[in-house]
């Protein structure tokens, strides 16, 4: 919406680039592993091997943020620029030692370019096993 590539390049990710991604993108069998029941499902017995504190996710963020956002349906990075200063946006994530909302924006310095944006939304959407490990934010 922020940078109108409207109406169907923007909303076009969410009903044909996420539902026809399948596996790639959402994962329900690695389900049992993110609540750590990995042993019981004998097809995730190579995982539970091979990474012993953490498995894949079951939702695959990078697929969204990296591939979808930064390549196969870019995000109009000088559009969203100029629109800052208009319609500046905010990513709330959670700091996990002060327990408070930590807020990302582009004029405090957290985010730059369209990578930098793509690892605060990473931060912001993280549910430990279920969308990947912790991450460290960029802080000024």
């Amino acid at each position: 919406w922020i940078t109108e590539q409207l109406p169907w390049f923007g909303p076009e990710v969410y009903y044909d680039k996420l539902t026809t991604a399948g596996k790639e993108f959402i994962d329900t069998k690695r389900l049992l592993r993110s609540l750590g029941f990995g042993l019981v499902d004998p097809r995730l017995l190579k995982d539970v091997m091979i990474r012993p504190s953490n498995g894949k996710p079951v939702l695959n963020l990078p697929f969204l943020l990296k591939k979808t956002m930064q390549e196969t349906k870019r995000l109009d990075w000088d559009t969203f620029v100029q629109r800052q200063r208009v319609q500046p946006l905010k990513v709330v994530a959670s700091a996990l030692k002060s327990e408070e909302p930590f807020i990302m924006s582009m004029e405090e310095g957290h985010f730059s370019t369209l990578d930098e944006l793509s690892d605060c939304m990473h931060a912001s959407c993280l549910l430990p096993g279920i969308a990947g490990p912790v991450m460290n934010a960029k802080v000024k």
